[in-house]
């Protein structure tokens, strides 16, 4: 059998949402009191075209940030695919980001991420406000380092969606509250992640064993499982036209963590030998 993921509406997206309790900022330090937080996480519509919710909590003990799927370890990486599947066969819903707030910062238009992030913040008892790049003092020339450093000092958390990952990683690095990766040009951690919460609730455990075939351009996507290969320790075949080709980059994130999880990466111009007897 063969089962077939795309970015069709369709099928399983997964965002994450945190929360943390923070000290009153001074940004004339540098040192702020943290205290735990939580990852959440729902998605919608899995691939039977089921609306279906899940979440998911990690207990942390410091300020992190989700820019690319290696900002989670194996294990964490387990425990989400675990606790989603939980979840979603009915365990309660915990209002984990009660009290927080949180901004959705979209350079594209979207629906569903939108939709998706909206909603899964507000069940999980958090506010959450849109705001479109373009109505935002950096269309004014603001630099986007003030912009995080502003914001950190109302919110709790930022969603962004942008066109460019070396933004995004900017804005992480002046912000000092969790910054999440809703989609670059580069990397779509929340889909993949989504993507293999699909495949372990169709096969469990054995998804190790599967023959997963990408055949497409080495797009952000494509990025993600290579990096998503390594991580849950996949068989991962890649096709993309020449002169398509994925990152090196993430290529080489991907293969170093295969050297952990016993996954495997293969690349090939060819289409036909990478979706060759694949069951995905």
């Amino acid at each position: 059998m063969v089962l077939i993921i795309t970015h069709l509406p369709n099928f399983v997206k997964c965002f994450l949402t945190r929360g943390f309790e923070l000290s009153p900022l001074n940004l004339d330090q540098d040192v702020i009191n943290y205290t735990p937080f939580f990852i959440g996480c729902q998605g919608a519509r899995n691939f039977c075209t089921k609306t279906l919710w899940f979440a998911w909590f990690i207990i942390l003990v410091m300020i992190r940030h989700f820019i690319d799927l290696w900002d989670i370890t194996v294990e964490e990486g387990w425990l989400v695919l675990d606790d989603s599947l939980r979840i979603k066969e009915g365990a309660p819903q915990e209002k984990i980001l009660e009290g927080k707030y949180f901004a959705l910062i979209f350079t594209k238009p979207s629906t569903r991420t939108r939709v998706s992030f909206e909603i899964s913040i507000r069940k999980l008892g958090g506010e959450v406000m849109f705001l479109q790049e373009n109505n935002l003092q950096l269309v004014r020339g603001e630099d986007l380092k003030d912009t995080a450093r502003t914001l950190s000092r109302y919110l709790d958390g930022v969603v962004i969606r942008t066109d460019s990952h070396e933004k995004l990683k900017e804005f992480a690095g002046y912000s000092s509250i969790p910054v999440i990766n809703a989609l670059t040009d580069m990397s779509h951690p929340c889909q993949v992640l989504s993507d293999v919460f699909t495949l372990y609730e169709r096969f469990g455990k054995g998804i190790k064993d599967l023959k997963i075939a990408y055949v497409g351009d080495g797009n952000n996507l494509c990025n993600t499982w290579l990096v998503g290969a390594g991580l849950f320790g996949l068989k991962l075949f890649v096709s993309t036209p020449e002169g398509y080709e994925p990152s090196s980059y993430y290529y080489q994130a991907g293969e170093d963590l295969c050297k952990i999880t016993g996954g495997s990466i293969y690349l090939t111009p060819n289409p036909v030998e990478a979706v060759k007897d694949a069951d995905v």
